[in-house]
């Protein structure tokens, strides 16, 4: 009986994880806050964009991604011009 429990307890949480959906929102000129779908593919049909060579330095990289969006604009708002 334990087994059965175990094994519909393993099969509900996997259930769960595999069911979990993306949702992207963003913020235009002309829209805001605009909501998307985001599918994840497991197996992409095409050759990556970009690709990451992890055992050769080919270009420092001082920082990736960020964002800028409608509450950093507040934050810099209450700054001093000398700031």
């Amino acid at each position: 009986m334990k087994k059965i429990i175990s094994l519909l307890f393993v099969a509900g949480v996997l259930n769960t994880v595999a069911a979990q959906k993306i949702t992207m929102y963003s913020t235009t000129a002309s829209e805001r806050w605009t909501s998307q779908k985001v599918t994840v593919l497991k197996h992409a049909s095409q050759t990556p964009e970009v690709s990451v060579y992890m055992d050769s330095l080919l270009q420092h990289v001082t920082g990736f991604g960020g964002t800028f969006n409608e509450i950093g604009w507040n934050a810099l708002q209450s700054l001093s011009g000398r700031t």
